[in-house]
C-alpha cells in the first residue's frame, strides 16, 4: 500500500498564531529536540526578566550634578536673603526706635503744657532754681539719700534676643 499523507489545513492569514510558535506552522516531529536547550523546536521559553543594566558611574553623576545645582543655587540666593534679613532687622530696629521718640516727645508735650500755666512755671523755678516767694525761707539739704537708684545690667540687651534670632544674626551677619 501507498503511504497516506496527511494534509494540514492552512490558518487563514488572520487568525493568531500562539506566541512563542515560530514558522509557518509546520511542526518538527516531537521526538527531533534541539541541541542546546533540551526542549523541542517551537516549545516557548519561559519569560526570564532581564536586569536593567546601567552604565557605570551613572548614578554618582547624578548625585554630583543635584549637589552642584544645590550648591549654585544655594551661593545665588544667599545675598539676595542676607540683604532682605538684615533690612527686616534693621525695620525692627528703627520701629522700636520710633516707638521710644513718640514716647519721649508725648512726655516732653506733657512736660510743656504744664511750663504753660502759672503752677507749672512756679513748679520749676522753685526746684530748679531755688526761688521763693516774698516771707518764705528756702532750705537746702546736702547729703541725703537720693530715692531714685539706677542699675545697668551689662548685655541685657542682648539676652533678651532668642536663640532662632541670635543664630540668624550670626548667619545673616547683622549686628
Amino acid at each position: 500500500m501507498a503511504a497516506r499523507r496527511t494534509h494540514k489545513k492552512k490558518a487563514p492569514a488572520n487568525a493568531r498564531r500562539a506566541p512563542g510558535k515560530r514558522g509557518s506552522g509546520a511542526r518538527a516531529s516531537s521526538h527531533s529536540r534541539s541541541a542546546t536547550s533540551g526542549r523541542p523546536p517551537g516549545s516557548r521559553r519561559p519569560h526570564v526578566a532581564k536586569k536593567k543594566t546601567r552604565k557605570p558611574g551613572s548614578g554618582r553623576a547624578a548625585t554630583i550634578a543635584i549637589v552642584a545645582a544645590i550648591i549654585v543655587a544655594a551661593w545665588t540666593v544667599y545675598p539676595v536673603l542676607r540683604i532682605q534679613y538684615q533690612q527686616q532687622r534693621e525695620v525692627q530696629s528703627l520701629e522700636t526706635e520710633l516707638i521710644s521718640l513718640e514716647d519721649r516727645n508725648a512726655e516732653l508735650r506733657q512736660q510743656v503744657d504744664e511750663l504753660k500755666t502759672p503752677e507749672g512755671v512756679e513748679r520749676v523755678a522753685r526746684e530748679s532754681l531755688g526761688m521763693v516767694k516774698p516771707g518764705e525761707q528756702a532750705y537746702v539739704v546736702t547729703g541725703g539719700m537720693s530715692g531714685e537708684t539706677s542699675v545697668t545690667v551689662p548685655g541685657s540687651a542682648d539676652d533678651t534676643r532668642s536663640l532662632a534670632r541670635r543664630i540668624l544674626d550670626a548667619v545673616f551677619g547683622f549686628e
